[in-house]
C-alpha cells in the first residue's frame, strides 16, 4: 500500500493505517517548498511489513505507534522524533535524517542511524538477535547511552563534539568499533564502561574521557591515540595501538 500526500500527513488518536505487506507513507510528495511532515498521535497505529515513512519535514514516531515491524524513516529537511521516553519495539530500524532519541529501543535485528543523532533523555538500544547497532553520523547529548548487542556497535561519526555525551556503556557481547575520522572524535562527560572488545580506526585521535572509564575487553587500533583521562581509567585486557598516550587529570 502506498499513500502519498502533497503536504502533512496526520494520523489522529485511535486511527489505524495498515497493509498486509509493505506500507509506504509519504508526506510532501512532489512538493517543492520543503513542506510535508508525518505526525502520529500517541494511540495511532501503523501496521505493515515493512513500514516506510518518508517526509520532507518532521516525522514523529511514538513508542505506541507500531510494534515489532521493520521500520524505515527518512526525513529530508526535518527531524525524526522518537523521544517520548517509552519502549519502542522493532524487527529492524533505519533512520535517515536528524534524529532525536529518548527511551528504550528494542529490536531483534539491526538499528541504523544515518543522520546526526541527539539524546534528549537516557536511552537504551538493544538487539536481542545480535544485530549491528550503527551511528553513521554525529552523536551528541548530555544524557547517557547504553548499547546492548552481541553484534557490532559502530560509531562512524564524532561523539560529543557539539554537546558532550553524558555517558556511554556497552555490554560484554560483540565489539564496539570507533571510526570517527577526525582528531577530537570522542568527548564523554560522565562514566564510560566498555564491556566488549573495542577497535579504533580512522586516523590519529584524541579522546576526552571525563568520568570514570573502564575497558573490560581489548582496546586496539592501527592509529595513534591520546586518551585524556580526567578521572580513573582502568584497562582489564590488552591495549595495542600504533602509538598511544594516556594523560591523567585532563592534561
Amino acid at each position: 500500500v502506498a499513500l502519498q500526500a502533497g503536504d502533512d500527513v496526520i494520523v489522529n488518536s485511535g486511527a489505524t493505517v495498515s497493509a498486509n505487506g509493505t506500507l509506504n507513507l509519504t508526506a510532501g510528495y512532489n512538493d517543492t517548498d520543503s513542506d510535508g511532515g508525518i505526525s502520529l498521535a500517541s494511540t495511532a497505529i501503523l501496521a505493515g511489513r515493512p513500514i516506510n515513512l518518508t517526509a520532507y519535514d518532521d516525522i514523529t514516531l511514538g513508542s505506541g505507534n507500531q510494534s515489532g515491524n521493520t521500520v524505515n524513516l527518512n526525513s529530508s529537511f526535518g527531524t525524526i522524533y522518537m523521544n517520548d521516553g517509552g519502549t519502542y519495539a522493532f524487527t529492524n530500524l533505519s533512520a535517515t535524517g536528524n534524529t532525536a532519541l529518548g527511551g528504550t529501543y528494542n529490536s531483534t535485528g539491526r538499528q541504523t542511524f544515518n543522520g546526526p543523532t541527539r539524546l534528549f533523555s537516557d536511552s537504551l538500544l538493544a538487539s536481542s538477535g545480535g544485530g549491528n547497532i550503527t551511528f553513521n553520523s554525529t552523536l551528541d547529548g548530555s544524557p547517557v547511552l547504553t548499547v546492548n548487542t552481541s553484534g557490532t556497535t559502530a560509531f562512524n561519526g564524532t561523539i560529543g563534539l557539539s554537546t558532550r555525551l553524558g555517558g556511554l556503556t556497552t555490554d560484554a557481547g560483540g565489539t564496539t568499533a570507533f571510526n570517527t575520522g577526525v582528531t577530537s572524535g570522542v568527548d564523554i562527560q560522565g562514566d564510560a564502561h566498555f564491556g566488549d572488545n573495542v577497535t579504533v580506526s580512522g586516523g590519529g585521535q584524541i579522546w576526552s574521557l571525563r568520568g570514570k572509564s573502564t575497558f573490560d575487553g581489548t582496546l586496539i587500533g592501527d592509529v595513534d591515540i591520546i586518551l585524556r583521562a580526567f578521572n580513573p581509567i582502568t584497562f582489564n585486557d590488552a591495549v595495542s595501538f600504533k602509538g598511544h598516550q594516556v594523560t591523567s587529570g585532563g592534561q
